[in-house]
């Protein structure tokens, strides 16, 4: 890897570990909200269809994260 693509991988790692802090805050508000709506089946069905979108996203970013990671350690 050149200067100019490491460079650019640490800056593209940064921008992934920003997006994983902030898709680990909505699913912690998504779990607060599924608790305190515990009675309304609709809302939970709503709440869980996002959370739902909210780990996958995460799950495909930490993806993404681990193989960026992995090609800047062996640089």
């Amino acid at each position: 890897m050149t200067s100019g693509e490491l460079r650019a991988a640490r800056k593209e790692l940064s921008r992934l570990e920003r997006a994983l802090e902030k898709l680990e805050r909505q699913e912690s508000e998504l779990h607060t909200a599924l608790a305190e709506a515990a009675t309304d089946h609709r809302r939970i069905l709503a709440l869980n269809t996002e959370l739902q979108a909210v780990t996958a996203q995460k799950d495909s970013t930490e993806e993404q994260w681990l193989t960026l990671a992995s090609r800047i350690e062996g640089s």
